[in-house]
């Protein structure tokens, strides 16, 4: 099979920056309503933890429906991420995003800050998604978003 030019590109990066583009394309993909491109960032048994732990969605389908559920009642979406740190072990990489949301659902404006903690593994020498969980979720105001 002949490498094109974005996959040698790809080959040749460090795993913190592939690992730091892979977060870049999920954001993109939930943020654009483009949920097809999630099947390839994905491990087929991820699981997404709820920001209690009390909760997961278990598998590929159902984490990308729980994307596709909140883009489907959220309204003006402003989503600021904020620097990444990732860590590795071994065949393993942990990164840790802050962020910051603002969102519309049913008339009612939300402003979030947070951090998204994604733990990928590395398959046959592509890293995907095989954990999510978001932490310190807190309501903050909304000046800065000006949505």
């Amino acid at each position: 099979m002949k490498e094109t030019g974005h996959a040698k590109k790809y080959i040749k990066m460090k795993d913190d920056d592939k690992i730091s583009l892979i977060i870049e394309k999920i954001n993109y993909a939930w943020l654009n309503k483009e949920f097809h491109l999630l099947e390839d960032l994905l491990h087929e048994s991820v699981i997404f933890l709820s920001p209690d732990f009390k909760e997961s969605l278990d598998g590929k389908k159902a984490c990308i429906r729980s994307y596709r559920d909140f883009m489907d009642k959220a309204r003006k979406i402003k989503f600021i991420p904020e620097k990444i740190a990732v860590f590795f072990l071994n065949e393993t990489a942990v990164a840790t995003c802050p962020f910051k949301i603002g969102f519309e659902i049913q008339d009612q404006m939300n402003f979030e800050s947070g951090t998204e903690i994604l733990i990928f593994e590395k398959t046959r020498n592509r890293w995907l998604l095989r954990w999510r969980v978001i932490c310190n979720l807190k309501t903050i105001t909304g000046e800065a978003f000006n949505l």
